[in-house]
């Protein structure tokens, strides 16, 4: 017998053009589960995450980005006091097409 976890998820997506050669997106995810007793008090209950950028793309070949995301864990049943946490990251890109 398997037991199937009942979860459920997803994400939306919006892309804004400011001009030809800026662009954003702001993406917002979320993902919980409905986890049986039989698995670790540590296995994750919840996950949410948000990610927003700026991108600049001098040339066609060159591109240039900026990113936030800020995201959450929840885990099922905590053990030392509260096992949940928090993600905060800042992130530089850089891409060039040959």
């Amino acid at each position: 017998d398997i037991e199937l976890i009942d979860s459920v998820g997803g994400y939306a997506a919006y892309r804004h053009l400011w001009a030809p050669k800026w662009r954003s997106s702001l993406v917002l995810s979320a993902s919980s589960a409905d986890n049986p007793d039989s698995l670790a008090d540590t296995v994750a209950a919840s996950y949410q995450s948000m990610h927003v950028n700026l991108v600049y793309a001098p040339v066609a070949a060159l591109t240039f980005g900026i990113e936030y995301i800020h995201a959450t864990k929840e885990i099922e049943k905590p053990v030392n006091g509260d096992d949940s946490g928090d993600l905060d990251r800042l992130q530089f890109s850089a891409k060039y097409i040959f």
